[in-house]
């Protein structure tokens, strides 16, 4: 029989104390007077929105839940107001449509995935400690907070901007922009920010040289739905909207109230969706669970992040504007497969 190894003691050794290492029990002794006084400090949710963050850490690795293998970054905010915090995103690896989104996400920070997946590691390694620039989007209806890298972006695009300068920061390009005469100053802070576009905004689309202007009537999943003022209407990523000179009151009423319309029938269809679940958790089998996963990961939902397949079914479901009544799973997982 093999003897068990014996665990060295470092108690009574020079330099040690029975805790190992010199000097430990004296200070922990220390923190016992404002040990019980001293309340634990909490962050608050970092806001949806885009960000400018380091990769700081990779890791491909299993879920300790589904044990799905899956890749994890570690992602650091490098400026404005969550300067510091820290961000976690976790890529399912296991099946061909993660595998999609994860090597789209790959492909907006530079990087080509390679023939071998044997190199994949390799591939992640030379991301580390490289910026780029993230969307935080929480899932309507949902806490879960989704995050999408959207740019790579080089060491000399990177605003490092410490916490308790950003406030005097604001302030000094404020003045800036008052105090001089011409348009140089505000384009030149535009290029350097992330816009943030919101429904009513009017902007811009450059199509074949020439730009378009027009009204944004909504935004979902960072794409932008816009009136042009010639009388079309089409789509565009948020990302190649242009900023343009607010229209002077000569605007048409009657396509602002088209554009009104409009939104407040795409704001009712949102309050008007909803789901009545009227079968219990036992009811979803084995085979249904799997599709189950299949669908959310699909729609990018976490399936670790829930506690039962009823409330994730009912999440994507709503998510993708699914609404009504339903008996049963498979009427509600063929309902969201038709959308």
């Amino acid at each position: 029989m093999a003897k068990a190894k014996r665990k060295k003691s470092t108690k009574g050794k020079k330099g040690n104390d029975e805790h190992g290492k010199k000097e430990v029990s004296a200070n922990l002794a220390s923190l016992d007077e404002i040990w019980g006084d001293v309340d634990p400090i909490e962050f608050g949710e970092v806001s949806d929105g885009k960000y400018q963050v380091q990769i700081k850490n990779i890791t491909l690795n299993e879920a300790k839940s589904s044990g799905r293998f899956q890749c994890s970054w570690e992602l650091k905010i490098v400026s404005g107001e969550y300067a510091n915090r820290s961000m976690f995103k976790h890529d399912g690896l296991d099946n061909a449509e993660s595998l999609g989104y994860f090597k789209g996400g790959l492909a907006r920070l530079g990087v080509e995935c390679p023939d071998d997946s044997a190199e994949l590691p390799e591939v992640l390694e030379s991301l580390m400690g490289t910026f780029c620039v993230i969307t935080a989007r929480t899932k309507k209806g949902s806490d879960i907070q989704n995050i999408f890298f959207t740019k790579a972006l080089d060491d000399d695009e990177v605003e490092e901007t410490e916490v308790e300068e950003i406030e005097d920061v604001e302030e000094d390009v404020e003045e800036e922009i008052e105090e001089v005469d011409g348009d140089d100053v505000e384009e030149d802070v535009e290029e350097d920010e992330e816009i943030i576009w919101e429904k009513g905004e009017r902007c811009g689309v450059e199509i074949n040289g020439e730009v378009y202007e027009g009204k944004i009537v909504s935004i979902k999943d960072d794409v932008a739905k816009i009136n042009f003022d010639d009388g079309d209407k089409d789509s565009y990523p948020t990302s190649d909207l242009i900023i343009v000179e607010e229209a002077e009151e000569e605007d048409n009423e009657e396509a602002e109230e088209e554009d009104n319309e409009e939104a407040e029938e795409e704001d009712n269809e949102e309050t008007e969706a909803q789901i009545t679940l009227k079968f219990d958790e036992e009811k979803i089998s084995d085979k249904q669970q799997r599709e189950i996963e299949d669908i959310s990961k699909t729609h990018d939902f976490d399936p670790d992040d829930y506690e039962s397949y009823s409330d994730l079914l009912m999440d994507v479901a709503e998510y993708l504007g699914v609404s009504g009544e339903f008996s049963s799973p498979a009427t509600l997982i063929k309902a969201i497969k038709t959308v």
